[in-house]
């Protein structure tokens, strides 16, 4: 057995060896012959099992197996016929056989399993996969098809010998294309395929396209395949529209056309990102041909290293006029394409003929010619654009050109393409005007003005530097590309000034019958052959940064302009809203001051009428109780009638109404008056007020400071500041008003007499000029709260209040202080503050002395007429606040003293007036108890446990508000009804007030009626809670209108009685214990809430029990008394006859009849 493998393995590699011997002497391709010899080999180390598909029809699924299927005969694929072949299946055709496929191939393989197509003898090959036209859907997918072969040796002579026999006739000639697969009429998709070492006895040693065939061929390498006539790797005719695309095709060869690809006969072919590389042909397109298309398409390819006399990389003829006009424009692209490397005897790169069409984004490098190294364009009536950032951008309409090609520079300079190609990298730079007068071979031009230099790096990449448009040459470095020519020592040739002339004959070099066109003048010494590459650079200023940075300029100056052209649109449609809303809130402002004026006239006529006659009555009625509520009214009415003259004023200010009429006076008296007038609220508040005044003399009496001035306004503004020192400062605090005189100097400080502390600078200050400069200053100050310095700049704003808070210490409009400053300013003075927050404040006036600041119109004469003091403190200052201990004697005289039995109120309200009069109109029914503010009623509730509590909600230190929530939560207060009486009418203050736990909320100003009516129901509401615990006790607690903490409390109290109901020593003291809290508080507490006192209740709660165990027959009636907690149970019968009505035992007979 050994012996016989040993002779088979022999057979094969003798026969492989003569093979490539054979093949070497016909095709000259060695490293072909090698491929095919290694590929017997291995074909010999492989054993073939003997499983076979038997000729003829099949339709069916081949299933993966371990071992290969032999072909015997043709098989064949008939239409609505499919056939699947699945991953790692290997088919071997045994003979010179084929598969045809008219229906559906699915041969589907994986990167892991490929299918393998490929004969068993290699010199007889197999006919190929033939898809004719076949349905669509075909698909080849990772499949290796080596090995294929379109005829037998002596077919192939045959085919040879028969050229000039018509094509149909000549011993099957439509099978002798695709060496692999031949394509007529179908459209498969080919995808990750091998198709290697294939022969075609005419043309498409890999694949053959024909007659309107549209497959898709991608991810495949077609590498050494053969076609005897055309297309090496792939042959395309026949108005067939392939795609091509992510393929190499490499090493593949053709006689005739295309060593790569060869596309003919109306073909649009698309070539997307595929490299063609090492293909070689034996006439035109080493890589590609193109001949007689339509509009081809190549893209994002690399052609490189392939070879042909015409055409090494590309080959572009015969697009015919005829053509175009009955098929239209006829247009090729080559876009992203590099083209490198490719040699031919013309068009080393590209050669083109009777062409249109465009190159754009093309690079052509280092391609080899004896004409034409980069492009050869040859018979073109047509244009060819070339359209790229790599290429000149010039329509050429050239008759011929041959050899070595010219382009014009701008500003007339030539630039000289040699052998190879040539890179511009801004082809702006080059004219795009034709070039004429070309001679065929000859051109003479003469260089100028030595001092420029063009360089050449030759490893063909870019250089730093080259020719600008505006530098002439001065030495022209060239180094020719070497064109199979290894024993060509290196020459360099020096182009000086001077003139020259380019000849193909008498200096070219010979090699084997090839021209090399050399550089004959005056200063050469040596070519130098190897790469070669001449970039021509643009001027600075169109350079690609110079372009960017034009680009960046330009764009900001867009941007800031249009910034700018926003920020302003922005800025005036600002300033239009503003003067908008300005002219808006000037508009509301006017219609508010308006409407108080207005309204404040209409206030005037009944304050008149109420002013009148209740001072009349005041004076005639003898009652001293009436004499003192109408007191109240009197002075109420008072302070309404100064808030609305206040408001009228600020009207007549804005109106510009109010005018000045000064008159000169001395203004030491008046303010004393007006200080006097607070002595004795200062005294009431225990405040100490001092008045101060240190004048100078200058030949007037002692304290004397005339000014202009209006008199009635002068006191409105001195009480209005001496009113809001009396309101923020607090009891035992100082109040101190000083007036002095004092003037500007030349450098801009004022001085006063107070700053003069000797004689001699008394005098100095005599001999000063007390003109325009003089004025008086009027400082006001106070050991008050203070201001905080963020609310400084606001205090003088209209409606502005320094505390807006519920628990501020006064009440205010905020008109005060707004009307003082407009009045200071209409003396032509100014007002400024200084405060510090805790300290106290200080006001100053300043107000000009003599009269040319004023008006003439302003300026009155004096009048004869006392000084009068200014009106009575209680015009200008609420008195809010009482002596807290002497309230405290008052309200416990009033309340415990008196009836027992009447329900315990208390009033919290820190306007006195208003309390008086809550008091007043409830004293005949309630005992009443009095608080200044939330705390002090906070206090008292603790202390006496009212009954009802009615506060107000704006107070100091402790507001409404905080009581309530203060009380609703203490276990010792919850249980108490609170009442909120207020001015303060919104929705969301009474949401407030009820979230707080308040059981009612009355809005000032209120009825009596009303109020004396919420109060009765609200305890009345408290007695049927009490009769409601005492009918049903704790077990309907739910449904009882009590707080949370009423409702804890009671919970806690009804546990602790039942966990001691049967403890006889359990009493009060015991129940005060475990509660916690004071036998006192106790009592009150749970007589409010229960209305009955705790031993009654204990009681009370023991009977229930026992009458519960009576009705559960317990035991006897002792037993019974006992379980409850009586040891008496003659006591026990006298207490529960006296809850029930009927004795124990009477009621255990009823209870047992029933």
């Amino acid at each position: 057995m050994r012996n016989l493998i040993f002779k088979y393995v022999c057979t094969i590699l003798l026969f492989s060896f003569t093979l490539a011997v054979y093949i070497y002497a016909q095709t000259k391709q060695f490293g072909f012959c090698v491929s095919i010899a290694s590929l017997f080999v291995m074909l010999s180390n492989q054993t073939f099992p003997q499983s076979h598909i038997p000729e003829g029809d099949v339709n069916g699924k081949w299933l993966k197996q371990n071992s290969p299927y032999y072909i015997d005969g043709e098989i064949k694929i008939p239409h609505g016929k499919k056939l699947i072949i699945e991953p790692g299946v290997k088919i071997i055709f045994t003979g010179h056989h084929k598969l045809i496929v008219n229906g559906i191939l699915e041969a589907k393989g994986t990167e892991q399993d490929s299918i393998y197509f490929f004969p068993s003898d290699t010199s007889v090959g197999w006919h190929g996969i033939r898809f004719i036209e076949a349905e669509d859907f075909s698909t080849l997918e990772y499949c290796v098809l080596k090995y294929g072969k379109t005829a037998t040796q002596k077919e192939l002579a045959e085919i040879i010998d028969c050229q000039s026999i018509d094509y149909n006739d000549c011993n099957e000639l439509f099978d002798a294309d695709g060496g692999a697969i031949l394509i007529n009429k179908s459209h498969p998709f080919i995808n990750h395929c091998l198709i290697e070492n294939n022969f075609a006895a005419l043309s498409g040693g890999g694949i053959a396209i024909k007659n309107h065939s549209n497959p898709v061929i991608s991810y495949c390498f077609i590498r050494n395949n053969i076609a005897r006539q055309n297309g090496g790797g792939i042959q395309c005719v026949s108005e067939s529209n392939p795609i091509i695309e992510n393929c190499t095709i490499e090493g593949n060869s053709a006689f005739d056309l295309g060593g790569g690809i060869n596309s003919q006969d109306y073909c649009n072919l698309v070539i997307d990102n595929c490299i063609i590389k090492n293909n070689r042909t034996g006439l035109r397109g080493g890589g590609i041909c193109f001949y007689t298309n339509l509009k081809p398409t190549v893209k994002n390819s690399k052609i490189i290293n392939n070879t042909a006399p015409l055409g090494g990389g590309i080959y572009i003829d015969e697009f015919y006029n005829e053509f175009r006009e009955q098929l239209g424009k006829i247009d090729i692209k080559i876009i992203n394409v590099r083209i490198e490397n490719n040699s031919a005897e013309y068009g080393g790169g590209i050669w083109i003929r009777d062409s249109m069409g465009e190159l754009r984004g093309v690079t052509i490098c280092n391609n080899r010619a004896v004409v034409g190294g980069g492009v050869h364009i040859e018979h073109n009536p047509m244009y060819f654009k070339f359209s790229s950032e790599y290429l000149c951008n010039v329509y050429m309409n050239f008759a011929r050109i041959m050899g070595n090609d010219f382009f014009r520079l701008g500003g007339g300079k030539f630039m000289i393409i040699p052998l190879d190609t040539f890179t511009v990298k801004y082809y702006s730079a080059l004219n795009a005007e034709p070039i004429e007068k070309f001679v065929l071979g000859i051109k003479n031009f003469k260089l100028t003005q030595v001092n420029a230099d063009l360089y050449v790096n030759p490893d063909g990449e870019d250089s730093n530097s080259g020719l600008s448009t505006d530098d002439p040459l001065k030495t022209l470095k060239i180094a020719f590309l070497k064109i199979l020519a290894d024993s060509i020592s290196p020459r360099t040739v020096y182009m000086d000034e001077g003139e020259y002339i380019f000849t193909e004959t008498n200096d070219a070099l010979m090699l084997d019958k090839h021209k090399y066109v050399s550089l004959k003048g005056a200063g050469f010494t040596e070519v130098i052959f190897g790469k070669d590459r001449i970039s021509v650079f643009s001027p600075w200023w169109i350079a690609t940064w110079a372009l960017a940075i034009y680009a960046s300029v330009l764009l900001s100056v867009i941007l800031i302009v249009w910034n700018v052209r926003m920020r302003r649109i922005k800025i005036k449609n600002e300033l239009e809203r503003e003067k908008f809303e300005s002219k808006k809130l000037q508009e509301v402002d006017e219609i508010k001051t308006r409407f108080f004026t207005n309204i404040s006239h209409e206030f005037r006529t009944p304050l008149t009428l109420i002013l009148g006659p209740v001072k009349q009555i005041i004076e005639r009625i003898k009652d001293e109780k009436t004499k003192d509520e109408l007191s109240i009214v009197h002075k109420n009415a008072n302070k309404l009638l100064e808030l609305v003259n206040q408001l009228l004023d600020i009207s007549k200010l804005e109106s510009g109404n109010m005018k000045l009429k000064a008159v000169p006076r001395n203004i030491i008296p008046l303010l004393k008056a007006l200080v006097l007038s607070f002595t004795s609220y200062a005294e009431r508040k225990r405040i100490t007020l001092k008045f101060n005044s240190t004048c100078l003399p200058a030949g007037r009496a002692e304290d004397e400071i005339i000014v202009y001035l209006d008199k009635d306004k002068v006191e409105k503004i001195i009480t209005n500041i001496l009113s809001n020192a009396f309101k923020f400062t607090p009891d035992e605090g100082r109040i101190e008003v000083t007036v002095t005189r004092s003037f500007s100097s030349s450098d801009g400080h004022s001085h006063s007499e107070l700053d003069s502390e000797s004689p001699s600078e008394m005098k100095k200050l005599k001999r000063v000029q007390l003109d325009d400069h003089e004025f008086v200053k009027i400082s006001i100050s106070d050991s008050g709260i203070g201001i905080p310095k963020e609310k400084m700049s606001k205090i003088f704003d209209r409606f502005y209040q320094v505390d807006g808070s519920h628990t501020r210490e006064q009440e205010g409009t905020g008109i005060g202080l707004a009307l003082t400053k407009e009045l200071v300013e209409l003396h032509k003075g100014k007002i400024e503050v200084e405060s510090e927050e805790g300290k106290g404040t200080t006001v100053t006036i300043s107000l000009p002395l003599g009269k040319e600041h004023l008006k003439p119109e302003e300026i009155c004469e004096p009048a004869k007429e006392e000084v009068s003091f200014a009106p009575k403190e209680s015009m200008y200052i609420e008195e809010t606040k009482t002596d807290l201990s002497a309230d405290k004697a008052e309200r416990l005289d009033l309340g415990l003293i008196t009836d027992t039995e009447k329900p315990l109120l208390l009033i919290v309200e820190d306007n006195s007036d208003v309390r008086k009069y809550i008091k007043d109109n409830l004293i005949k029914d309630y005992r009443i108890l009095e608080a200044i503010d939330g705390e002090d009623g906070w206090n008292i509730s603790i202390e006496h446990i009212p009954d009802l509590i009615v506060s107000d909600v704006m107070m100091p230190r402790m507001d409404g508000f905080k009581l309530c929530e203060k009380l609703k939560t203490d276990e010792r207060t919850s249980h108490i009804p609170v009442i909120l009486l207020t001015a303060k009418a919104a929705k969301q203050d009474k949401i407030e007030g009820y979230e707080t736990g308040a059981d009612d909320y009355i809005m000032k100003p209120f009825e009596p009626d009303e109020l004396r009516a919420r109060i009765k129901n609200l305890i009345e509401q408290r007695k049927r809670l009490h009769e409601h615990f005492q009918k049903n006790g704790i077990f309907e607690l739910n449904q009882t209108k009590i707080t949370s903490v009423d409702k804890k409390f009671l919970q806690k109290v009804y546990e602790i009685i039942n966990s001691n109901i049967s403890n006889t020593s359990f009493n009060i003291d015991v129940f005060v214990e475990h509660l916690t809290v004071s036998k006192s508080l106790l009592h009150k507490k749970i007589v409010s809430l229960t209305g009955e006192p705790p031993g009654e209740l204990i009681r009370r709660i023991r009977l229930k029990r026992a009458a519960e165990l009576i009705e559960k027959r317990f035991g006897n009636l002792s037993e019974i008394a006992l379980e409850v907690g009586f040891n008496n149970p003659a006591y026990f019968s006298e207490c529960f006859k006296k809850q029930f009505g009927v004795a124990p035992s009477q009621y255990h007979r009823n209870n047992k009849t029933s």
